[in-house]
């Protein structure tokens, strides 16, 4: 039950963010809901399609803080977590396993 409660206060967190987002593109450089918003989902996913319309000086400062939040609200990015555990089954794939006194030759 804990888990739950602490997926859904991440979630929440990462639905805010993503409204700030939008909003805030949509404020800061003048763009639609939709395009501000899918910005958003591609900046947050780490896709880096580029960008939607050329963003200002503001616009890149903001998105830079978003960016960091959601790495923050969601504790770390998923391809990072993909990659430790790539790297942890791999590592573990050519553990050398503990040899017996028996089986050393001198």
């Amino acid at each position: 039950m804990r888990a739950l409660r602490k997926l859904k206060w991440i979630l929440a967190a990462l639905v805010t963010l993503a409204f700030i987002g939008t909003a805030g593109f949509h404020y800061l450089e003048g763009w639609s809901w939709f395009d501000g918003f899918y910005f958003v989902v591609i900046t947050f996913t780490s896709i880096g399609y580029g960008e939607v319309h050329e963003l200002s000086r503001h616009g890149r400062m903001f998105n830079i803080g978003a960016r960091e939040l959601n790495k923050v609200a969601a504790g770390i990015e998923p391809h990072d977590r993909i990659d430790a555990a790539r790297i942890r089954a791999e590592a573990e794939r050519y553990r050398i396993p503990e040899l017996d006194a028996e089986q050393v030759v001198e």
